[in-house]
């Protein structure tokens, strides 16, 4: 195994075990911040359990690379709406406060 192999099982490992962590999203103190470090952990392992198939030569379904990378732009797509969301609000907060 070389050292960009093991790497790459060593952060599927921390992955899972971060997400494994975390716990139900539904019971944190903060649900929707603990869904998004759910969301991006599942994803980040699945990506990286498809490139460490890659790096063993073990052939991946176009299909499947493309399920995982649709995920992971939802994620980050989410994400996205929840900042502009968040800076929005912040800006009418910001503009109503000097008032």
């Amino acid at each position: 195994m070389t050292v960009v192999q093991l790497l790459v099982a060593a952060s599927i490992g921390l992955s899972l075990w971060f997400v494994l962590s975390l716990g139900d999203p539904r019971r944190s103190e903060n649900p929707t911040i603990a869904w998004l470090l759910a969301a991006w952990a599942w994803v980040t392992v699945a990506f990286e359990a498809l490139l460490l198939l890659a790096l063993f030569h073990i052939h991946v379904p176009v299909w499947l690379a493309a399920v995982v990378l649709f995920a992971q732009d939802g994620v980050f797509g989410w994400r996205l709406v929840l900042l502009r969301r968040a800076r929005r609000a912040d800006r009418a907060y910001t503009s109503t406060d000097r008032e």
